[in-house]
Formats: C-alpha cells, structure tokens, sequence
C-alpha cells in the first residue's frame, strides 16, 4: 500500500490518516495519531528543504544569494570547491546531528556478530564433533538448531511492534549469554561423548541461536532504519551492512585458533562475558524507538546518554569515596597505635634500680 508520506505529498490527507492507522493499529488515539501525521510532516519539510539546497547547489548565483557567508558552492575539486560527489552543506549538517546515533548501529551490528549467535549457526558441527558427537549426528543437530532459529526469528519478528525493540534486544542477548553460559560449564564439567555433555552442547546451542533470532538478528536492522531520517537512511544500512560483514568475517576467521587455544571453557567463557558486555551496552545507551520518529529518538538517546554518564560518575564516586574512607580509617589507626606508644613510653617512670 502506498506510505503516508506518498499519500501527504500529493495532497490525500484523508488516505494518509488511514494509512497510519492502518499501521498502527485500532489502539492508536486521536492524539497520537495527529502526534505522528505532524512528525510525518516534518520529516517531509525536511526533505524538501533538503532538495530545495541541493537545486541551489547547481546555481551558483542563486546559492550566493542565499548563502549565509555569501559564499558559492561549485562543483570541482578546488580549495572551498564541492567535487560532484561532495553531498550538499544541509546534508552534512544532518550527518553531524546523527552521527552519535550512527556509532550506536554500527556498534550493535558488532556486537550481533561478535556474540556468539553466529558463530554457532556456523560452526555447531564442529563443535558438536568436538564433543564426541558422530559427524551425521552433528548434521542431524544443526538442522534442528536451524528449526529453532527460524521459529524465534518469526515470532521476533511478529511481536516487534507490540513488545518493542529494547526489550526484545535485552531478551535475546540475556538468552545467548545464557547460552554460552550452558556451553562453558558443558564444556568444563561433562565427560567427552557422555550424555550430559551432549544435552548441555545441544541445549546450549539452541538458546544461542534462539536468543539471536529474538535479539541481535533482526533488531538492529530494524534500528537501522527507523532511527534515521530518510535523507540518511540508505548510507546508514550501507555502513550497517559493512560493520556487519567485517565483523563476522574477523569473528569466523577467530573462533577455530581461538576454540583450539583456549578450549572450550575458555572460548565460551568469553563469548559469555561478552554477550554480559553487549547487555550493558544495549540497557545503558539504547532508547525504545517503537511509533515515534527520528528527532524523538535522537533526544531521547541524548536523553538516556546523559543519565547514564550521571550514574556512571555516582558509581565511581561512590567507590572513590569507599575507598578514600578505608585509607583515612587506616590513617587513623596507624595514628592512634603511634600515639598510644608515645603516651606509654613517656608515661614510664625508671625506678631507682633501673636508674642505677
């Protein structure tokens, strides 16, 4: 169906109202509703003050003329010169505004590859062989753990707009980090090739792969997308998608040296610490984005940003205090054992056979 901002630029005002509740749903209200429309309309102002800029770009005496500095903007590759590829001041400003937004995304796309979700869609033969597991079982298991993955992947995806992005996100990497915890006491305790070995590898690896498709597989695409405006939208997948391969290229090419370096206990034990790693990184920076557009969500992480360098500096007052507090209390009774031998030594009268 078209979108509302299809349907507001040729003026269908009507339609475009049934759009978003058609999206939205019956439980959106005639507030939010206009709450949206509005954001809708912004967003729409802003791409075309955005290519009213990039026209005045090929008119160097109208940009003159509206140019704050009076300065023009040619094409060319000259001192103060755009080259043709150069996008225009407008859209660099709006780069710079969404640029901490950008670094968060591409931050998550690491994390989604570096967990252990994927590494263990990849590998879990091999790490099923590792534990004593019969190469045709081993297959046999990874094509249960893929069931299991899709099944989470669906119902990620159905509940997305009811549950939300944040907790959907905290939910999957709780799940993985579970996982890889399953995976390290498996590894550690279990006897090669005994049954609770086996029960700990399989039960492990399906709470890795479910939790990646509840969480780190199709969450921070969907961030991706709607945290930005649509003038940045398309260069912001791309550098989603380029964090995204050259992490899982670096984390394939290092799991095998680093499963067979550190063994089992070891690599998992890792993997865990840093799945606890990305749920602080997702609970302390990230914002929910659900129905409500991209202005809204760069204050809001501006928002959550300052609150969390606020508690950061509490913490780490709070233990500069407690650990100022116990050097002063061991100050003091350093002091206090010193006075105490002065006040008996100089307290000690000699008796006349000692002073003799």
């Amino acid at each position: 169906p078209e979108s509302p901002k299809w349907l507001l630029q040729r003026g269908r005002e009507g339609e475009a109202r049934a759009a978003l509740r058609l999206m939205h749903g019956p439980r959106l209200g005639e507030a939010e509703l206009e709450a949206v429309l509005a954001a809708v309309i912004a967003t729409e102002t802003d791409s075309v003050v955005s290519e009213e800029s990039s026209k005045l770009q090929e008119r160097p005496v109208l940009n003159a003329l509206h140019s704050p500095s009076g300065h023009t903007y040619h094409s060319g590759s000259g001192p103060g010169q755009l080259s043709q590829d150069s996008p225009p001041p407008e859209e660099v400003s709006l780069q710079q505004q969404y640029r901490y937004p950008m670094r968060l995304v591409v931050a998550l796309q690491v994390l989604a590859q570096v967990t252990g979700g994927v590494l263990i869609r990849n590998y879990a033969p091999a790490i099923f062989e590792a534990s004593g597991t019969s190469a045709a079982a081993a297959l046999g298991y990874n094509l249960l753990l893929g069931g299991v993955k899709l099944a989470t992947t669906a119902a990620a995806v159905m509940r997305l707009d009811r549950t939300g992005r944040k907790p959907l996100l905290l939910l999957g990497a709780a799940t993985v980090a579970l996982g890889m915890l399953l995976l390290t006491a498996s590894s550690a305790l279990a006897k090669e090739g005994s049954a609770e070995g086996l029960a700990g590898y399989i039960l492990g690896c399906s709470l890795c792969l479910g939790g990646y498709g509840v969480g780190y597989g199709p969450v921070p695409w969907a961030l991706s997308a709607e945290m930005f405006p649509t003038a940045l939208r398309a260069r912001v997948m791309g550098l989603s998608l380029l964090a995204s391969n050259l992490a899982q290229l670096g984390s394939n090419l290092l799991f095998l040296p680093l499963l067979a370096h550190l063994g089992g206990p070891g690599c998992f034990g890792l993997l865990l610490l840093l799945n606890v790693l990305g749920l602080l990184f997702v609970q302390a920076l990230l914002v929910e984005t659900k129905e409500i557009s991209p202005p809204e969500i760069l204050r809001a992480l501006d928002e959550q940003y300052q609150s969390t360098v606020l508690r950061v500096q509490a913490v780490v007052s709070t233990l500069l205090s407690c650990r100022c507090w116990q050097r002063s209390q061991g100050v003091r009774e350093r002091m206090l054992d010193s006075s105490h031998g002065l006040v008996s030594g100089s307290g000690h009268v000699p008796t006349a056979d000692e002073d003799t």
